[in-house]
């Protein structure tokens, strides 16, 4: 899986295909930590219209993606992480 920016969104490839979405069409994220016992992995859950997409801090492109979610969405990805 990898995680590429755009102009006006991003573009994803999942196990499904690689899927171009808008910033706009993002309905909500929910940014959570899971508990994997040796160690904990961030996750972002995208809410689309018709789907919800989950990728976590091991995709490429994972820095840009959030950096660029505190520029679009005007807040810090990080401060509304909760553990799981």
């Amino acid at each position: 899986m990898n995680i590429k920016l755009l102009d006006k969104g991003f573009c994803i490839s999942i196990e499904t295909g690689i899927k171009d979405i808008l910033w706009n069409d993002v309905k909500e994220l929910h940014a959570y930590k899971k508990d994997l016992l040796t160690y904990d992995e961030i996750c972002i859950d995208i809410v689309l219209p018709e789907s919800i997409i989950t990728i976590t801090e091991e995709i490429e492109g994972w820095v840009e993606f959030t950096e660029k979610i505190n520029k679009v969405f005007m807040v810090s990805l990080y401060a509304f992480i909760k553990p799981s």
